[in-house]
């Protein structure tokens, strides 16, 4: 027997015994012990969420394997995924509150913001609520114009970790929307301390520095969110509004539309298209600009930009 024959014979029964053994892998249940961030990776490994539809379709009652394939989805981002399979992990495990913390964030992403709010609270209530889980909380009350419980929220992040970067963020958001501008820029610069890679600090210094006229100040801070986050939208909404403030309109406009090409939430929407309008408003497009604030105030009663180009109309 050549040699060759030998490598193919002991190559079939490699690719045998891998064979036999993910199907074991496939039909037997996910152990609870087993942390469901390593199945994430497991499950990645051989293929994303191909190998955890192949279990589930198996096994469709294991709780821990729909938790798995959520993580999994959450990874590349895919919210409305997460969220199903949380809702499946949940039906089946109404314990684990890592579940509705997991399916809140996916919601939070998704700019459902009264089921986000329910789900965070399901876990404040349960007294076993991060920083993180405040932080966010106070992101949503921001959304929803409660400012005061948006900064109540984030001091209890802060309570929990005297350290945590989105806390300081989420707490700069709202004092920002309660023109509280000086303690916007010392909660935005304490967040950016904590944690140099997050963009929306740096849009919310721009964004005050545009309201004070220190346009080029603000610009700067505006290209440093971009060199944080190249998709950040709101940081080419404050480019848009220095660029407006120097009378550069159609420079503005086309920041300000890509802007809005990239929101994802009704809170960064309302803003931008107050801004447009105000852009609009200065290339003598009146009947834009109203539209313009039409949209954003629908979104928003409360939206500055909105309110200011609408006193100009």
């Amino acid at each position: 027997m050549n040699s060759n024959r030998l490598i193919g014979i002991f190559e079939s029964i490699l690719i045998g015994a891998v064979v036999f053994l993910n199907g074991l892998i496939i039909q037997t249940p996910l152990p609870d012990s087993w942390d469901l961030k390593f199945l994430d990776k497991f499950s990645q490994a051989i293929g994303d969420v191909a190998f955890l539809d192949i279990y589930l379709k198996r096994n469709p009652k294991s709780a821990t394997g729909y938790a798995a394939r959520a993580r999994a989805y959450a990874i590349d981002g895919i919210w409305t995924e997460v969220v199903k399979n949380c809702d499946q992990a949940i039906e089946l495990d109404k314990d684990d509150l890592a579940l509705f913390r997991l399916r809140g964030k996916a919601l939070f992403e998704l700019d459902e913001n009264a089921k986000a709010l329910a789900d965070f609270n399901h876990i404040v209530d349960s007294g076993s609520a991060t920083a993180e889980d405040f932080s966010i909380v106070s992101l949503i009350d921001t959304r929803l114009n409660r400012f005061d419980s948006a900064i109540a929220n984030a001091n209890k992040a802060l309570e929990k970790h005297a350290y945590w970067s989105t806390a300081f963020e989420a707490r700069a958001l709202a004092e920002y929307e309660l023109g509280e501008y000086d303690k916007a820029m010392l909660d935005a610069q304490k967040s950016i301390e904590m944690y140099k890679e997050r963009p929306i600090p740096f849009v919310i210094m721009a964004a005050i520095l545009n309201d004070r006229g220190e346009t080029d100040k603000a610009i700067s801070m505006a290209r440093d969110a971009l060199k944080r986050d190249a998709a950040c939208g709101a940081a080419y909404w404050q480019l848009g509004v220095s660029q407006d403030k120097l009378k550069q309109f159609n420079d503005a406009l086309s920041s300000v539309n890509f802007s809005l090409s990239l929101a994802t939430t009704d809170e960064w929407r309302a803003k931008e298209l107050g801004s447009r309008a105000l852009v609009y408003l200065h290339l003598e497009k009146a009947d834009l600009a109203r539209q313009d604030c039409d949209a954003a105030l629908k979104i928003n009663p409360l939206c500055k930009s909105a309110i200011e180009a609408r006193k100009q109309i």
